[in-house]
């Protein structure tokens, strides 16, 4: 079971589902920048997966002279 973590700045807000992190909502009070998933047209989201979705090159990346994997 997810919790839904609301966040706002006073210009921004934000939902958080605890589950996997995933971006649920964004706007800035006027417009709404994610899908919200209407079943009219495609009922699921696809979540915004950061910084990195999948296998790298080589198994990382190099950052500042740093080797991530």
């Amino acid at each position: 079971m997810s919790t839904i973590i609301n966040l706002t700045n006073g210009k921004y807000n934000a939902k958080i589902s605890s589950l996997g992190a995933q971006l649920l909502n964004f706007n800035d009070g006027e417009t709404e920048y994610m899908w919200q998933a209407d079943e009219k047209v495609w009922g699921f989201t696809a979540p915004v997966l950061f910084p990195i979705c999948g296998g790298m090159h080589d198994g990382g990346f190099t950052y500042n002279g740093k080797k991530y994997e």
